[in-house]
């Protein structure tokens, strides 16, 4: 999950070494929690998935500027592109079919649609919902 985190949600990628002591250094300070909360297979492609939950103690704009500062120590991930939404957001998303994001880097509004987005990123906001009713 480490990996995961320091690749996918910043430039940090390399040895499993380099992985851990990048973790150590920069993001075990501003990570709260983690989890695992699923695994799953994405049927078209037969690949087994893991489903993990993060929470930072940063807001966007710590996040961003952390990201930017991080640009040389690693290679940056190119598979998407960072969004960030209310919860509220998120739930029409489900329930309507589109809500309002913003980009994390451009902050521009943007209106996604089921379409937009790939089939587990809809499976991850679906189980962060549920989750999020769960607990409140």
């Amino acid at each position: 999950m480490i990996r995961a985190i320091c690749e996918e949600f910043f430039p940090l990628s390399g040895s499993e070494s380099g992985i851990s002591k990048s973790y150590q250094e920069y993001l075990k300070p501003i990570t709260d929690s983690m989890k695992v909360w699923s695994i799953f297979i994405e049927s078209s492609i037969f690949n087994f998935s893991i489903l993990g939950f993060v929470k930072f103690n940063i807001t966007i704009d710590e996040y961003v500027n952390l990201y930017k500062n991080l640009l040389n120590k690693g290679v940056v991930d190119k598979e998407g592109t960072v969004y960030y939404t209310s919860i509220e957001e998120a739930r029409a998303l489900l329930v309507n079919g589109e809500c309002n994001m913003s980009g994390a880097f451009s902050k521009k509004r943007h209106l996604i649609s089921l379409d937009d987005l790939h089939p587990t990123s809809l499976y991850r906001i679906f189980k962060l919902i549920g989750q999020i009713d769960r607990v409140s």
